[in-house]
């Protein structure tokens, strides 16, 4: 680990850009990166719009689990197509329901509200159909495709949909958690469908040797990405984490890619900074 700082004090020197950010996601505020780093730029984004995505689930599912506790009978009507969207007044919504392939149609369950703040709360209002039905077909169709992939890799990974620019829904797939101490990364899995779900249009993973890191005795993490050239997706969004859930102990997560080093730092005076740096 002291080669690793003292490389990335040298680099600092030479050629990096640090970006001090005021908080973490989601208040993160705009990082600024070099001109010609469209790809980290994109992928830092990406990362971003994935974390918020994961910390509006895990605050609606503790909401879903409280109400199944009081109607357990509701857990039948539950499928695996649940999600988040975001409409066009910015507001979270947050579905939990079913999808029925044979008759091609999304029955909701739960619907949630949520701001930026994690404020979270149950609403009677239907839900946009179309929005849901899009989805749920984007999810439940790649299901089929990823499933061989985590079978032989016997791993666990959790989804989630984005709208990208061209209004296509990616479904992407990262690894989960594997325990309370520990987590995995090593990949991420990119499934694009048409706007309505039914269509894939691409496919794009970018995998490298899955791993494991213990940050809870750490004070200092490195992401072994050498099978990439930049950091991925799934490498900023597990950095991100780490940072959020084990915020007492680690205070820096270094991205450690063919090309770069990369690294999110907490600042002494509050706030986290970004640094990334082309090896030399």
């Amino acid at each position: 680990m002291a080669k690793i700082v003292s490389l990335l004090i040298c680099m600092m020197l030479l050629s990096c850009v640090s970006t001090k950010l005021s908080t973490i996601p989601p208040d993160l505020k705009d990082p600024y990166f070099l001109k010609y780093d469209a790809k980290v730029r994109s992928h830092f984004d990406i990362a971003l719009d994935l974390y918020m995505y994961d910390m509006l689930a895990w605050t609606s599912s503790d909401s879903v689990s409280n109400r199944l506790s009081l109607n357990p009978d509701l857990k039948e009507e539950l499928g695996a197509e649940w999600f988040i969207y975001q409409d066009k007044d910015s507001n979270y919504h947050a579905v939990y329901g079913k999808y029925y392939s044979n008759d091609d149609i999304y029955k909701s369950v739960f619907h949630f509200i949520l701001d930026n703040e994690y404020n979270i709360k149950a609403v009677k209002e239907p839900v946009d159909s179309s929005i849901c039905l899009y989805y749920a077909r984007a999810i439940n169709r790649s299901f089929s495709i990823v499933d061989k992939f985590v079978r032989e890799k016997n791993l666990k990974l959790n989804w989630y949909v984005l709208v990208d620019s061209l209004g296509r829904l990616n479904v992407w797939y990262l690894p989960g958690q594997l325990s309370n101490d520990f987590e995995v990364y090593g990949g991420d899995f990119q499934y694009i469908f048409g706007a309505t779900g039914k269509q894939i249009i691409d496919s794009i993973w970018s995998e490298n040797e899955f791993k494991i890191v213990k940050p809870a005795v750490q004070k200092q993490i490195t992401l072994i990405n050498d099978g990439n050239e930049y950091p991925t997706v799934d490498n900023i969004f597990c950095a991100l984490n780490i940072l959020r859930k084990y915020k007492q102990s680690v205070f820096m997560v270094y991205i450690l890619s063919r090309n770069y080093l990369s690294a999110i730092a907490k600042n002494k005076d509050a706030g986290y900074s970004w640094i990334h740096s082309k090896r030399k």
